[in-house]
């Protein structure tokens, strides 16, 4: 697929030369979704790659149109969490390095990506899952038109469960 352009980003699929700069994203003492292993962190990139072959869509890796510094992570899956109200429907999802934290990346990303996803699959329904705490997320989220529905427990945290629901054309 050819790169989404933003004003600031590029976005795109990961590229097997991308692991290196998520690798490093994921080692960030204050890294968004917290400690992981190295078997961790190989696993989430094989299955941001491997969801593009399989669904035709999945994570963009994100970097700055200037310097090609990888920003970090933004789109949609089917992360299959086993929670109710929100499996089997496209999750969407932004992480990004400490650095790109403040600066409107997460929302010129996602932005980006869903209209990307938007035009490609035209879904009546997308949902994300966001801590409560994470007021920066809870506002990217809300910018996209993502309502909270509900909550939920992942990985033994409480979080909240948002939707998206599309308007008729």
């Amino acid at each position: 697929m050819e790169p989404i352009v933003t004003e600031r980003m590029l976005l795109r699929p990961a590229r097997m030369a991308d692991y290196p700069a998520h690798r490093a994203m994921e080692l960030a003492p204050d890294f968004a979704l917290g400690p992981t292993t190295a078997h961790e962190s190989w696993h989430r990139f094989q299955r941001m790659a491997g969801n593009w072959l399989l669904q035709g869509y999945g994570m963009f890796m994100a970097f700055n149109r200037q310097t090609h510094e990888f920003l970090g992570n933004v789109g949609l899956n089917d992360f299959r969490r086993g929670i109710d109200g929100i499996d089997g429907f496209p999750e969407a999802g932004w992480v990004f390095t400490s650095a790109a934290h403040g600066h409107g990346f997460a929302t010129e990303g996602a932005i980006a990506a869903h209209g990307w996803f938007d035009a490609h699959f035209a879904p009546r329904r997308t949902v994300c899952i966001i801590s409560p705490e994470n007021m920066r997320s809870l506002r990217v989220a809300e910018k996209l038109g993502y309502r909270v529905f509900g909550e939920g427990c992942h990985l033994g945290e409480t979080v909240v469960l948002l939707e998206r629901i599309a308007v008729e054309r």
